[in-house]
C-alpha cells in the first residue's frame, strides 16, 4: 500500500471542517449546560455573538489586507442607522 503525497491545500479544507464541527459540538454542549443551570437563552446568544465579534473582527483585517482600498465611509451610515434604530424593531 502506497502513501499518497497530499498538498497542504488539499488537506486544509478537511481540517477546517473538523475544527468547525468540534466547535459546534462544544458550543451546543455548553449552551445546554448553561441554559439548564438557569442562564437566559438571550443572554447566552449575546455572549456568544460578542465573543465571535471579538475573535473575527480583527481576523477580517488580517485576512482582507489587500482590500484596504475600500473606504469605510460607505457602509458606516447604514451600520450606524441599524445600531441606533434598533428600538424601532421592538
Amino acid at each position: 500500500m502506497e502513501a499518497k503525497n497530499y498538498k497542504i491545500s488539499e488537506v486544509v479544507p478537511f481540517i477546517t471542517m473538523v475544527i468547525f464541527e468540534g466547535c459546534t459540538i462544544a458550543l451546543t454542549i455548553f449552551a445546554k449546560t448553561e441554559i439548564t443551570n438557569g442562564m437566559s437563552p438571550f443572554v447566552f446568544i449575546f455572549y456568544t455573538n460578542a465573543l465571535a465579534t471579538i475573535i473575527f473582527f480583527p481576523c477580517s483585517f488580517v485576512l482582507h489586507n489587500e482590500d484596504r482600498s475600500l473606504s469605510l465611509s460607505f457602509p458606516s451610515p447604514f451600520y450606524l442607522r441599524e445600531v441606533f434604530c434598533m428600538e424601532d424593531l421592538f
